[in-house]
């Protein structure tokens, strides 16, 4: 201890393990290099040493002065004795409570300001507390043998002086260390003796959930030795009576299983019977036997080297997909191509297909068609409903109630390790993935380069995967990671046309359904023109869902009538006779106009649900020059006109327009049905039209459509969706369509009705789109060409006149310039 201006400075010993309370003695073993040197430095003394206990252990020699808790214990050294050559065990007697201050040095070892911390001793303690402490301090020396009885005789002698009765005892008491701190920072005894019961109390029903915790666990082992025995007993009953223990029935019939099976690989073999040894040695009744059981069984029932086998003639595989499937002969030649490959290559690892397109288009259709081609089972996989990785890869044996995952589950179903496996909806997987993990755990199972050696967690054993035939199906390539993606052969799909449409009923929708409702077709037949107004009035999409669903409604209603009314034999669904089974129209077609109006064109837009007509309106008035445009429009329309209003503008002269109505008049350009949120560059060609139509004050042809992306300069770039818009075009009573140079390819697939129907104008600029489409338009030369051409004519005209009248003009005019100088 050092005495100095500021008070008394204490060197200051860590402690880490316990704590020593004022009265009472404790040893500690010492072996930190600070605190050996404290040691040394008092040997001896009888100085005080503070000891103050760490607000957070750890093993770090340095402790800032903020790592100690406020109050302390000075204490002496009553006994040291060495154990090695680095361990000192010191006895030290605590002598008061005491509140550090200020750290002055920290080597070589700590020393610390501190002052004494004065308790609250003339507060008077009823009898009953101490009664309540000895009490509950006897019932915990009766529960736990680790108290000696001695407590209760220390408290009964200093019942008389409360502060060293509270100390003693949270001395002997096997308390957290933070406790015994907040024993020893209680100043006021009233409060102390409250802490003190507590903690008691709480020691009490430690205590009580130990013995409960330990009576359980006896009664467990009790039970399980009673079972051992029973279950002896009843092995030597089944030999008395000649039949064999079920259990031993199982573990030999698994061990023929394994040896029996052909198909099961070496190394699956050798894990089986590792598997069944270790069933011999469980108890029936432990949940370990059931899951060993069941891991057994699936490990059996998995299909390791069973293979179906595939139908090798292209010729009927062919026959098959154009049976089962009603789609575009460019997508059947795809397939068919991706069959053959795979077929006559089977060492090169063929790509993921992947079937992108709206929905009821006939994805699954496809997939289906493919399986039932090969001769192969089905399997299908949602991943809209896989939301975490261990549901496609399974869980760790050890979970309780772990299972394989779908992927394994569904091929131990179908008993065949070459399935043709789709997985529909992957796009709708990225809703539920918020990282990777997924993604890439479907292109563990996906990518032919890594399922060969396919390992289900739940399985752990590697499974091969690549003599299936993974088949994935979308709505949106922007959901899936690019991971995905690049390892598949992308198929895209668009929708149908209202003649597929009627010819997919006719062929498959209607027959199956009547199928479905045990109905014939004379019973229940449909006419085209029925079929045609539940497509245009009742639905309003791409594909076949809705349309099918209601085919499905008018079923029902059909087999009703027939049911209920006896007399009625049959029912036809006509045109007239729609309505009465599904109600009123939903939907009413957009109607083009039937005369040629200035400002007003027919334009072609592609829809998730399909093609559609899309009239496009302008009108010019007074005004600053401003372009306003209406009708829910995004950022890439909003450019489209702004780029074709500047072309419109270059082209003033050939448009025959005055400038400078450029200058002086508004457009306001609107797109009907402002509700539906419109976008996309393919109405730059109507709206490039539109335009040209306001500002040269010329009608356009209300019996032309037209789509078209158009470039600054004027260029017409190709689109999509041709085969939509054109069929929404046909729809609509227009049989004449403007389209890009680029999209003629697109025209091919079209049916043959339509094309006898329509016809086609391509273009590669806005002016060829002018000269068809604006009524009455001829093209005007440009402004500078035309003053070329008139400067050249007058000095031909100039040349051509005798000399002598040339004379005479040209002294005439000097004549008159002199004039006008005078």
């Amino acid at each position: 201890m050092r005495k100095t201006a500021e008070g008394k400075a204490y060197p200051v010993l860590p402690l880490r393990t316990t704590l020593i309370y004022p009265k009472c003695i404790g040893t500690i073993q010492i072996n930190r290099r600070r605190s050996i040197n404290l040691l040394l430095d008092n040997e001896g003394s009888s100085e005080e040493i503070l000891l103050a206990l760490l607000r957070r252990p750890n093993n770090s020699e340095d402790s800032a002065p903020d790592d100690f808790c406020e109050f302390v214990v000075a204490a002496r050294i009553v006994k040291e004795t060495k154990l090695s050559s680095d361990i000192i065990s010191v006895t030290f007697e605590g002598l008061r409570r005491m509140r550090i201050g200020k750290f002055i040095t920290k080597e070589p070892y700590l020393m610390a300001y501190a002052e004494e911390a004065e308790e609250s001793a003339d507060v008077k303690i009823p009898r009953q507390a101490f009664v309540e402490i000895t009490k509950s301090l006897k019932e915990l020396t009766l529960q736990d043998h680790s108290y000696s009885p001695e407590l209760l005789h220390i408290a009964e002698k200093s019942i008389k002086d409360p502060s060293y009765f509270s100390d003693s005892i949270a001395s002997h008491l096997h308390l957290p260390l933070l406790t015994h701190q907040r024993i020893l920072e209680s100043l006021d005894l009233a409060e102390r003796l409250t802490v003190l019961k507590q903690a008691i109390d709480d020691e009490l029903k430690k205590n009580e959930i130990q013995l409960e915790l330990d009576s359980k666990v006896s009664q467990s082992i009790q039970s399980n030795k009673r079972e051992i025995y029973l279950r002896e007993q009843l092995k030597q009953i089944y030999k008395e009576l000649g039949e064999d223990d079920p259990n031993e029935r199982l573990i030999k019939y698994f061990k023929d299983q394994v040896s029996a099976s052909s198909y099961i690989p070496t190394y699956v073999k050798d894990r089986l019977s590792l598997e069944i040894e270790r069933l011999k040695l469980l108890s029936v009744a432990s949940a370990e036997y059931g899951a060993t059981k069941g891991y057994i069984e699936l490990l059996l029932e998995l299909p390791w080297s069973r293979f179906t086998e595939d139908e090798t003639d292209l010729k009927k595989i062919e026959e098959t997909i154009e049976r089962e499937y009603y789609g575009p002969r460019r997508i059947k030649d795809r397939i068919l191509e991706y069959l053959v490959i795979r077929k006559l290559t089977a060492e090169i690892r063929s790509p993921i297909l992947c079937l992108a397109g709206p929905p009821g288009t006939g994805k699954s259709s496809l997939a289906a068609a493919i399986a039932k081609a090969l001769g192969r089972q089905l399997i299908k996989l949602n991943a809209a409903s896989i939301s975490i990785v261990e549901e496609l890869k399974g869980d760790m044996r050890n979970f309780p109630g772990a299972v394989p995952g779908r992927v394994m589950r569904a091929l131990a179903e179908k008993q065949s390790a070459n399935p043709v496996v789709m997985i529909d909806d992957l796009d709708k997987m990225a809703m539920y993935s918020s990282n990777m993990s997924l993604p890439l755990a479907m292109l563990e199972v996906l990518d032919p380069k890594q399922n060969k050696t396919f390992i289900d967690t739940y399985v752990g054993i590697p499974f091969d995967l690549s003599k299936a035939i993974f088949i994935t199906t979308l709505e949106s390539l922007d959901e899936v990671p690019p991971p995905l993606t690049e390892r598949m052969e992308i198929i895209e799909f668009t929708g149908y046309i209202d003649s597929e449409k009627i010819e997919i009923g006719q062929k498959f929708i209607i027959p199956k359904l009547r199928k479905a409702h045990k109905l014939t077709e004379k019973q229940l037949s449909f006419t085209v023109g029925a079929l045609r107004k539940i497509i245009r009035h009742y639905t309003l999409e791409s594909g076949l869902i809705n349309f099918k669903r209601e085919i499905e409604l008018i079923c029902r209603k059909a087999s009703r009538l027939l049911a209920t009314q006896k007399r009625k034999k049959s029912v036809k669904v006509t045109e007239k006779t729609v309505e009465s089974f599904l109600g009123p129209q939903i939907y009413i077609p957009e109607m083009v106009e039937t005369s040629s109006e200035i400002g007003i064109a027919n334009g072609l837009a592609w829809t998730g649900s399909g093609g559609d007509i899309m009239l496009i309106e302008g009108i010019k008035m007074r005004g600053g020059g401003n372009v306003i445009y209406t009708g829910s429009l995004g950022d890439v329309m909003k450019e489209s006109i702004q780029a074709s209003h500047s072309y419109v503008r270059a082209k003033a002269d050939m448009l025959g327009i005055d400038y400078d109505d450029f200058i002086n008049y508004d457009i306001h350009i609107h797109f009907p049905s402002g509700a539906i949120p419109k976008d996309g560059p393919s109405a730059g060609v109507t709206i490039s039209t539109v335009i040209a139509s306001l500002m040269a004050d010329r009608p356009i042809a209300s019996d032309i459509a037209l789509t078209g992306e158009v470039s600054l300069r004027g260029k017409v770039l190709q689109v999509s969706g041709v085969k939509e818009k054109i069929a929404a075009a046909h729809r609509a009573g227009i049989f004449k369509v403007i389209l890009p140079r680029d999209n003629r390819k697109d025209i091919k697939e079209m049916p043959m009705q339509i094309m006898e129907d329509m016809e086609f104008i391509f273009v590669e600029r806005l002016d060829e789109v002018f000269e068809h489409a604006l009524l009455g338009f001829e093209p005007q030369e440009a402004g500078l060409e035309a003053m070329l051409k008139q400067e050249i004519e007058k000095l031909k005209n100039e040349d051509n006149k005798p000399r002598r009248e040339r004379l005479v003009a040209k002294k005439k005019k000097k004549t008159n310039t002199r004039r006008r100088k005078k």
